[in-house]
């Protein structure tokens, strides 16, 4: 197979680096090589063409690790000899060179497998020919799969935010936001301190105990170790701040929800705990019903480091803007 380059060419007249115009025996040269290099890269000959698209993920997805990449790339077999020299006369943007006898295929040769299916046409005398509205929208598949993986570690951290991410919130760092909320932790002067001096203080037995007991009342597993039962580097508060970013302030020596998103939170809260399939109103009701109890029992821990700002009306009226956000939740996912 000659190669595929043609200098005096304009850019018009590619796709991917290929010329719209092939001879009988290069298509067929290029069909073959193709298959035979996606079959060593994937372990199978290609199949439907969207899957096998998003299979390019294991070597071209940007947001991959590095070790995990190089794992792939050394599990590579090596390409036969013949092929190895059918596919280094291919452009670059074809087949990647990952040393060693090893070639990488990837979202430009798929989408040319496809177009020798159903986009080259056979003219007399035995050419195949691209139009150039075929090369153009080619070209424009491949941006849009490239610009989806781009784009996906902003798009789930827009989600996490809003709460529509792929997992829900975990139940124990939703009991801390909601043991906060209960305790009117809602702007600086009521701030809660963090203590720095390891799990066991009195403010942080307060708020994770009634965050406990509000996880224990929607979910029956819980892993996380004494560790995660601080302010300070626990991960309860973490998670919910990863979650809840802007929202919630007062770092590092102390934490509070915004006044401003006080709204807001309550409304992620509930939409994120309607996510919960198996999660009903009544469990939710009684739930927060155990945390505010609890939350109860330990105040006198809060008051003696002057941290205690609960008031059984705005617990009240809390109460009802979580019901009524998780019911709304609902009603919209239904």
């Amino acid at each position: 197979m000659t190669s595929l380059y043609a200098a005096d060419s304009s850019d018009d007249e590619y796709v991917f680096g290929l010329p719209l115009t092939l001879t009988s025996a290069e298509a067929s040269q290029l069909s073959s090589t193709l298959c035979q290099l996606w079959t060593l890269a994937y372990g199978e000959a290609p199949g439907e063409a969207e899957q096998d698209l998003g299979r390019c993920r294991e070597f071209f997805d940007p947001t991959t690790r590095g070790f995990k990449l190089r794992e792939r790339i050394a599990s590579l077999p090596e390409v036969p000899p013949d092929a190895y020299a059918a596919a280094l006369k291919l452009p670059k943007e074809i087949v990647t060179d990952a040393g060693d006898g090893r070639l990488i295929v990837g979202v430009e040769a798929r989408l040319v497998l496809g177009l020798l299916e159903d986009g080259y046409r056979r003219q007399q005398g035995g050419h195949w020919v691209l139009q150039p509205a075929g090369a153009r929208a080619a070209e424009n598949h491949a941006l849009h799969v490239y610009r989806s993986w781009s784009v996906r570690r902003l798009s789930d951290a827009i989600a996490l935010r809003t709460g529509r991410g792929r997992e829900v919130l975990q139940a124990t760092s939703v009991g801390i936001v909601l043991a906060l909320l209960v305790n009117r932790a809602d702007s600086p002067d009521r701030a809660v301190m963090r203590p720095g001096d390891g799990a066991g203080h009195p403010v942080d037995e307060a708020l994770h105990s009634a965050a406990v007991a509000f996880a224990d009342g929607i979910t029956t597993s819980r892993t996380r170790s004494s560790d995660s039962r601080r302010l300070h580097g626990g991960y309860m508060l973490s998670e919910a701040r990863r979650r809840l970013a802007d929202k919630m302030s007062g770092y590092p020596g102390a934490v509070y929800i915004r006044p401003d998103s006080v709204g807001d939170v309550i409304r992620f809260l509930g939409s994120d705990l309607a996510r919960r399939e198996t999660l009903t109103a009544g469990q939710f009701s009684d739930a927060f019903d155990q945390l505010v109890d609890v939350f109860r029992d330990n105040a006198r821990k809060l008051a003696a480091h002057n941290a205690i700002f609960e008031s059984p009306a705005g617990t009240r009226s809390l109460r009802e803007e979580l019901l009524a956000s998780f019911a709304a939740a609902r009603a919209d996912k239904g």
